[in-house]
């Protein structure tokens, strides 16, 4: 519940690359995104900017960055989830090419459909990059790492015991979640 806002707030507007998107039930409104790093979203017209697990595919994030400020009324407030670069799954992900990401994301998480898993770049997600790069970008910044439940082992009940203990165990720098 936490994930949609519609009739929760005056208006919920969704943009995505993804022409797709655009069924989603929980938004009032969809723009597309046709240039990579331009948002069909007026200046200054967004109160609460919501980005959940998009950085880790975000090609350009400065850009990306730029237009999620830009977009920004005064005073409002961007929120980002996303993997930690130091995390077992974003570093096991940058050992496997982006070509076997689909094959290898549907056998760990069964229902996932080939359509829905994008390539992954991993340039702004630690701490550090956030910071930084958001910093550049006009926003005052707060990150804080979170240690999720390991959602990627639920294909086996093992494999998720052992990352349930795996993050209790581990150190925060590694924590597999950035907000």
């Amino acid at each position: 519940s936490l994930q949609c806002f519609r009739g929760r707030v005056a208006h919920v507007t969704g943009i995505d690359p993804d022409p797709d998107a655009a069924g989603n039930p929980d938004l009032d409104d969809f723009r597309l995104i046709e240039q990579p790093d331009v948002w069909q979203v007026e200046d200054g017209s967004i109160d609460l900017a919501v980005s959940d697990f998009v950085l880790e595919h975000v090609e350009h994030p400065d850009a990306f960055l730029a237009e999620c400020h830009r977009v920004l009324a005064p005073g409002g407030h961007a929120c980002f989830r996303t993997p930690n670069r130091f995390s077992y799954i974003a570093l096991a992900a940058s050992l496997i090419p982006n070509r076997f990401h689909t094959a290898l994301t549907s056998r760990v998480q069964h229902g996932r459909r080939d359509e829905d898993v994008f390539p992954t770049f991993y340039r702004c997600n630690s701490k550090r990059a956030i910071t930084r790069r958001m910093n550049a970008a006009g926003f005052d910044v707060t990150v804080v790492r979170h240690e999720a439940e390991p959602a990627y082992l639920h294909f086996s009940n093992i494999a998720y015991r052992l990352g349930v203990l795996a993050h209790r165990l581990m150190p925060p720098p590694l924590a597999s979640t950035l907000l």
